[in-house]
């Protein structure tokens, strides 16, 4: 019935089995399967945009034409392939690096804020021809040609949300680049090789790029490049996305502290102990590729540490100012990532209640991160390749936690750490392979309440200024007015009612889905509409281990974040509230204990899948999130809704 609860036949799961009856079956499949009608498991389509499709379709379902490139946006697509594809040794293995960067990206120029959209592509042919694409499983495999074209295409494919990944070309980006990579100081003798053995392992194939240049490259926009790898197609599923915890803040190691850049045999030294699993495509067994690479990590570690510690010699230990703070101008210095179940989102600044646990990446994690995940990752590939991925990623996560630690006094690391990994604290990548190293340094930061992580990443927020984007009084406000600066009297209002739901513990949280939309009604405008998100984030004694997830619940510690805006690609529910009686939803939300009380719930508030006001609301979501950020504006997955 319109606006209920669907039977629970209709199988809702994202990896059900399919199948496309033939014409001549349609009546006998329609009579078995009376629920398999369009769209599937979802209100009805009006009976205009039913005619509409069904004139659609009679007409022979033709594609929309092509959309036309602006004359300027022309010029722009030859300005960038020039710089791509210069002739010079220095300019192809520059050309080279920055396209293994961003093959997933949708490019944009600074004039168009809301498209056309381009990705960047190899080519047989050069700039002024048509493109003849070089078609690779990844970035780097050899393109069997003596010389390849890095071309600009037209994204001519609907712009969906999960694939929409933006980076920004401008002419500023364009002398940064410059800068970075033509100005600097090396002298290349070669190109990077194509053999799998080099090309898989960033530190060998462009060993000649200063490292300096490289880490800066990806701390410029590091949102950008998180967010390839945690809205890439390795992060589809909850078993590969049960390697993070449900949230945490994620800063960088300043480059002026990177070994890899202040010491230029660093990276040398230890290039052959970075290799990543791409490196055996699909060939080796994963209990030999996970012996292998334990024991390079345990080799690579032990190397890092007898590196810094002839650096600091009196084991002083890092300081705040280790920390990259993007000179106090670039909010890509401190990031927070969301793991919404089996997908994620990536957010600047630090967003939410303080978390479990956070990172610090240096150069070397941040490489290994991109090449193990995205450039790397073979989503043909057999289940030993995914496996030693996604195994891969656990070092990475472990060394990332530990280096934020060792800003910590030594004294709290083990105990802070051990209770991040309860029941894991035996396992071999816990206690062998990324053990806590360096306990005899301290830390040069002066700590003075009992609560060091929090202290710290307040400290951080502090450092960063400007960079660290406003404060989340939505979620952390620690004094009596946390009213937002410029918020009309109704934001403030409807923001005071949220903040009692904000950061809250356990008790209601765990019946909520992963993400939930909430639309408040301003008035009988929509444009005045405010749009929250209520992010539900997962507890457990630790995310150390691949299967049994559900074991390692802890439903009591769930959190929920609010967030101002749009939120993730895949809104698993929307509630559609009143500004009025914004009071009586949050009360009736907190005092939720059961899956009934849910049910009753959804019943005021929420907007089931088979509700007649589904379609509309999802057409005011697209069009408040072009309103508000005409960039990444797109097409929402709903295949992931909850039949609450």
């Amino acid at each position: 019935a319109e606006g209920q609860r669907l039977p629970a036949e209709v199988d809702l799961e994202i990896d059900r089995s399919l199948s496309c009856p033939a014409s001549g079956e349609f009546a006998d499949y329609a009579r078995k399967h009376p629920f398999g009608g369009m769209p599937y498991a979802m209100a009805p389509l009006s009976d205009a945009e039913t005619r509409v499709l069904a004139s659609w379709v009679a007409q022979g379902a033709p594609a929309p034409a092509a959309a036309t490139i602006p004359a300027s946006a022309q010029a722009e697509i030859a300005k960038w392939e020039t710089f791509l594809n210069g002739d010079s040794l220095k300019e192809r293995i520059t050309g080279r690096y920055l396209y293994e960067h961003w093959f997933l990206a949708h490019l944009r120029f600074e004039e168009f804020p809301a498209g056309p959209f381009f990705e960047v592509v190899r080519s047989r042919t050069a700039p002024g021809e048509a493109i003849d694409l070089v078609a690779s499983v990844r970035p780097y495999e050899d393109p069997g040609v003596a010389r390849i074209w890095y071309r600009l295409r037209p994204v001519a494919s609907a712009i969906v949300h999960k694939t929409h990944i933006v980076y920004p070309l401008s002419d500023a980006k364009l002398q940064r680049l410059r800068e970075l990579f033509l100005a600097s100081d090396w002298t290349p003798t070669r190109m990077p090789g194509y053999t799998r053995e080099e090309a898989s392992n960033p530190f060998v194939a462009f060993d000649q790029l200063p490292a300096r240049s490289r880490y800066e490259y990806l701390l410029d926009d590091a949102q950008y490049f998180i967010m390839t790898f945690i809205r890439g197609p390795v992060c589809r599923g909850q078993v590969a996305v049960d390697v993070i915890e449900d949230q945490f803040w994620v800063a960088f190691l300043d480059p002026s502290r990177d070994l890899s850049v202040m010491v230029p045999g660093f990276l040398g030294e230890t290039s052959s102990l970075l290799s990543l699993p791409a490196e055996h495509a699909s060939d080796f067994g994963v209990g030999d590729l996970w012996l292998e690479y334990a024991r390079k990590q345990r080799k690579y570690l032990a190397v890092r540490e007898r590196f810094y510690d002839e650096l600091d010699p009196r084991r002083r230990g890092p300081a705040l100012d280790w920390i990259w703070d993007g000179e106090r101008k670039n909010p890509n210095a401190l990031l927070t990532v969301f793991r919404n179940y089996d997908n994620a989102t990536v957010v600047q600044g630090f967003v939410g209640e303080i978390p479990k646990t956070a990172w610090v990446m240096d150069y070397p994690i941040f490489e290994r991160i991109y090449y193990d995940l995205v450039a790397g990752f073979d989503i043909f590939g057999n289940v030993a390749h995914q496996i030693s991925t996604r195994l891969y990623m656990d070092h990475l996560r472990m060394q990332s936690e530990n280096l934020f630690l060792t800003l910590l006094p030594a004294d709290q690391r083990e105990a802070i750490r051990a209770s991040w990994y309860v029941g894991a604290t035996r396992s071999l990548s816990y206690a062998v392979s990324d053990r806590l190293r360096g306990l005899e340094h301290g830390t040069q930061i002066q700590f003075e309440t009992p609560d060091v992580k929090a202290e710290l990443l307040e400290m951080l927020m502090a450092q960063a200024g400007p960079a660290a984007g406003p404060p989340d009084l939505l979620n952390r406000c620690a004094k009596p007015a946390c009213d937002r600066p410029g918020a009309s009297a109704v934001e403030r209002d409807v923001e005071r009612e949220l903040r009692r739901i904000a950061s809250v513990k356990g008790g209601f949280v765990s019946l909520l889905p992963e993400v939930s939309v909430l639309r408040v009604r301003v008035d009988a405008t929509e444009e005045h509409d405010l749009a929250y998100s209520l992010v539900h984030n997962d507890a457990h004694t630790n995310v150390a281990f691949m299967f049994g997830e559900d074991k390692r619940r802890i439903p009591g510690d769930d959190t929920l974040s609010v967030v101002r805006g749009h939120f993730g690609s895949y809104p698993n529910f929307i509630f559609d509230v009143e500004a009025a009686k914004l009071p009586e939803f949050v009360a009736a939300m907190i005092a939720m204990q059961s899956d009934g009380d849910l049910e009753r719930f959804v019943d005021r508030h929420g907007v089931r899948r088979t509700s007649a006001r589904f379609w509309n609301t999802a057409d005011w979501l697209r069009r408040d999130l072009v309103r508000r950020n005409p960039t990444n504006a797109a097409i929402y997955d709903f295949g992931r809704y909850k039949n609450l």
